[in-house]
């Protein structure tokens, strides 16, 4: 597979990441450079030898090679650049991509023989799953907007997965294992998901959604509030409401 990642010039944020897309792919693997780095980021340091990297290629020097690279490449990675009409050709090949994938769709959902066919779309697939995908897919934000996605469209298991990798990386990131435990919560694994809001809690103390979230299960005897930070669950729920609730459910 030949992939071509395509900005405005290479800089320390980006190269740890092509520096693993390269061990991946060898010489199948290319940077292409659009423009020379401004002065003031010179200046603050981010100056980089573009000419001894061995996958960066310079538009600005080259350009006949690095439109081929862009036009015969697999994949192609788009980061910020002014030149947009390079992405011409491959705007027009994603569009013939879909369509292609819209056919296939209504093939396989709507054919009157369709039930004479494996449907490939019955189902699912990780994107973190498939060997590929994987090294381009494993860093933080990548992992994050995945998890968010999944998250918002309910695919709580997936997105548990996700968030359970990027809790190792961020232990002092309440948010994070605020989903882990709502995640847990929507499979039913209730103890789980309590040990998780117990976390956030920690890290945010004065959280009111995370008391919130323990409270309301722990009303129906799923959850128990937990002893610590009660001060704080007191003055949410209310002195009364909060002994009767104690007296209601059982610890864990």
């Amino acid at each position: 597979m030949k992939l071509t990642f395509i900005s405005n010039y290479i800089n320390h944020h980006q190269i740890p990441f092509c520096n693993c897309l390269y061990q991946e792919l060898g010489e199948d693997f290319f940077f292409i450079q659009t423009e020379p780095m401004e002065e003031e980021r010179v200046r603050m340091g981010w100056a980089v030898d573009a000419h001894a990297i061995p996958y960066v290629h310079l538009l600005y020097e080259e350009e006949e090679i690095c439109r081929r690279l862009i036009d015969d490449c697999d994949l192609l990675l788009a980061g910020w650049m002014e030149k947009e009409e390079l992405m011409k050709k491959e705007i027009s090949r994603e569009n013939i991509s879909n369509r292609y994938i819209q056919d296939l769709y209504r093939f396989f959902k709507l054919y009157i023989r369709r039930t004479e066919f494996t449907d490939p779309f019955a189902g699912h697939i990780n994107l973190l799953h498939v060997s590929v995908l994987n090294p381009l897919l494993s860093d933080s934000d990548s992992l994050r907007l995945i998890g968010e996605y999944y998250f918002r469209r309910g695919y709580y298991a997936e997105a548990l997965e996700l968030f359970e990798r990027l809790s190792a990386a961020y232990h002092s990131d309440s948010e994070i294992y605020q989903k882990i435990g709502f995640c847990y919560q929507k499979k039913g694994d209730y103890a789980n998901a309590l040990e998780a809001f117990l976390k956030a809690e920690i890290i945010s103390p004065d959280n009111f959604w995370t008391i919130r979230q323990k409270y309301e299960k722990a009303r129906d005897g799923s959850f128990v509030l937990s002893s610590c930070r009660k001060d704080t669950a007191r003055k949410f729920i209310g002195t009364d409401e909060y002994r009767a609730l104690l007296c209601r459910t059982e610890r864990l």
